[in-house]
């Protein structure tokens, strides 16, 4: 230990036993870290990719992150294969296949709209990484680099085979929180000096919806909701719009019950995501009902784990009295609250300063 007997813990030299020799091994399964398990592996790596989770998804099946939309030209390459897949499996729905409201509404819907259903993603990641080769460890946490100068050659784990290494020529940082980069000492930007603080969502999932009322006030009511995120001309059918667009509103039902102590103060408002399967099986994720960590509760990092764990447990506590106050809106009457998601999903984290740094555009 340190003089003082309290900075610091030695740990002493040990040999560590080296799990495997890879080509390219990949930490983190998101929607970044799969794209690079499985492109590797077809053009003949050998790949293996590491999840700390028992299944692969990243924030999409682990935070409840289940949106993602724009323009079609850059729905391509294996980002357009993975949402064509999805959505024949029924896990999500291209909006390119609805039919178009255009004419009746005035509204230019998105090209392509993805709310996914997290369980199919995990089913569809595990399926195409198995098809290419990608071998995958799950349940394994990446502890730090294995470093030769200024070089790294592989990975220290940790999981219930004990403390291993991974050692490999390439090794791709798909964390999200860039921590195998920040541990090998790359050099991360500031951040911005405007006083934009990280927010971290969690998500959570309920059951008991009855979309046929929400649709029913939703049209009585058409200025309590975002522009294109109320209900369109049609019911939730799985052939417009409205069964994909989201659902984002119930202002006055929200100030109402702010001003009765009902409604968390520090929320934001009300958001649904939903796709045809989500409306067939009255089933509707929420991301966090767009809170923003930062603004409730001050400075919290994702690379933070007191303030990680801080985040989780407010998140619940939202979540749980947020069920409550929904049970006021039509159409939540019988809802109940199924699960917080596993994991919050930072909409923000360390950025590498490397040969370029992509920004808010990119």
């Amino acid at each position: 230990m340190s003089e003082n007997n309290a900075d610091f813990v030695i740990e002493a030299e040990r040999k560590i036993p080296v799990y495997k020799k890879v080509g390219v091994l990949v930490c983190g399964s998101g929607s970044a870290g799969l794209a690079a398990a499985v492109s590797a592996a077809r053009n003949g790596a050998d790949v293996l990719l590491v999840e700390r989770n028992s299944y692969l998804g990243g924030q999409s099946t682990a935070a409840y992150q289940n949106w993602f939309g724009g323009p079609t030209d850059i729905l391509t390459g294996f980002a357009r294969e993975f949402a064509v897949r999805l959505d024949e499996r029924g896990g999500a729905r291209l909006l390119e296949r609805y039919k178009t409201q255009t004419a009746e509404t005035g509204i230019q819907p998105l090209t392509y709209h993805l709310a996914i259903e997290p369980e199919e993603w995990k089913y569809l990641a595990a399926d195409i990484a198995e098809e290419a080769g990608v071998k995958v460890l799950t349940t394994t946490w990446v502890s730090g680099p294995i470093m030769e100068g200024r070089e790294i050659k592989g990975v220290i784990i940790e999981n219930k085979s004990g403390r291993q290494a991974i050692l490999a020529d390439v090794v791709v940082d798909a964390t999200g929180d860039a921590d195998i980069a920040a541990r090998s000492g790359a050099e991360m930007d500031k951040l911005p000096k405007s006083g934009y603080l990280i927010a971290m969502i969690p998500g959570f999932r309920m059951g008991g919806i009855d979309y046929k009322k929400i649709a029913e006030y939703a049209r009585e009511h058409p200025d309590d909701f975002w522009p294109n995120q109320g209900v369109p001309p049609g019911d939730f059918d799985g052939e417009n719009t409205a069964s994909i667009q989201g659902i984002a509103g119930w202002f006055s039902l929200v100030r109402e019950g702010k001003e009765k102590g009902e409604f968390p103060k520090e929320l934001t408002g009300i958001s649904l995501q939903v796709n045809p399967f989500h409306i067939k099986n009255g089933i509707g994720y929420f991301v966090g009902a767009h809170l923003s960590s930062s603004v409730a509760e001050g400075k919290r990092f994702p690379w933070n784990a007191e303030d990680v764990a801080k985040v989780e447990i407010a998140g619940r506590n939202r979540a749980r009295k947020f069920a409550k106050f929904l049970k006021k809106i039509p159409g939540f009457e019988d809802s109940f609250l199924i699960e917080v998601s596993p994991t919050v999903g930072p909409q923000d984290s360390r950025r590498i300063i490397g040969d370029y740094v992509l920004t808010r555009k990119d």
